[in-house]
């Protein structure tokens, strides 16, 4: 991938709420100072650098960089000494991409490697060498992999589950809301989606029990954040007892009972 590329896709990640605002940033910027090192890749830079650019603290700076690194959208290396830049890489470039600009200010570190020689610009927009390591890595994020999902089997999973506390679901799903059932398929699996339902249908704080009476509904528990902290036990009961703990993971009979409910579901409907 090019430059304009790897930004359009990082928008179409930001849409399909698998990149966050804040991660997206993040992203973007590592992209733009590559750029400016002539993709040079990998390129170093301060840790305090990025902080005071951002506006962030580093704790969100760690936070952030490993959410890409887990998505595959790059790698990084802290320096081994306090005070010597980190070094990124940018996965999924092309080796030889022209950058659009040359570099408004000088690096706050010299980078261990010369770049690769200036190379035309037309030439290079169908080339589609990546680089990244020795090792073939799959991109993580960049790559397509479609899982089927069951959307009226899950709807009705859902609805089934929670018993209406969070509002009724109605299917055809929304193409947001399918987006962003998909979205979490591709970060967590088609398990997580059962044991995020769970979770929050046992969860008292989410059922209304807090001091404001709120009560989740279907497009928070799946905005990427709250399923993740949900995911995470962030809501559970304090007291963990009996069958309605907040931490429990859903066990293989569960999981297959909820794809079933969907399979038998889909016959039905056939067989009208």
């Amino acid at each position: 991938m090019n430059y304009i590329e790897l930004h359009n896709r990082a928008w179409e990640l930001r849409e399909q709420g698998i990149l966050t605002v804040h991660t997206q940033d993040l992203y973007l910027y590592l992209i733009n100072r590559c750029n400016k090192f002539k993709w040079q890749n990998p390129f170093t830079q301060s840790t305090q650098f990025i902080c005071a650019f951002l506006g962030i603290s580093r704790n969100a700076l760690i936070e952030r960089r490993n959410s890409l690194k887990q998505l595959g959208l790059i790698d990084f290396k802290d320096g081994s000494t306090k005070g010597k830049p980190a070094t990124y890489r940018i996965m999924c470039i092309l080796k030889d991409a022209q950058p659009d600009a040359q570099p408004d200010a000088q690096p706050d570190a010299q980078p261990d490697a010369q770049p690769d020689a200036q190379p035309d610009a037309k030439s290079k927009l169908n080339k589609t060498k990546v680089i990244g390591s020795d090792k073939s890595l799959p991109c993580g994020a960049l790559q397509s992999h479609p899982e089927k999902i069951d959307y009226k089997g899950f709807v009705d999973f859902f609805n089934s589950e929670t018993k209406g506390v969070f509002g009724e679901v109605r299917y055809p799903l929304s193409e947001q809301r399918r987006k962003s059932l998909s979205a979490r398929v591709k970060e967590r699996g088609k398990d997580a989606l059962v044991e995020v339902v769970k979770k929050a249908a046992a969860s008292d704080f989410m059922r209304g029990q807090n001091q404001k009476g709120w009560i989740a509904t279907f497009d928070w528990i799946i905005k990427p954040t709250n399923f993740e902290k949900i995911l995470s036990g962030n809501y559970g009961n304090k007291n963990n007892q009996g069958n309605h703990s907040g931490s429990s993971r859903p066990t293989t009979d569960e999981i297959s009972a909820a794809v079933e409910i969907g399979i038998a579901l889909a016959e039905a409907a056939n067989n009208k």
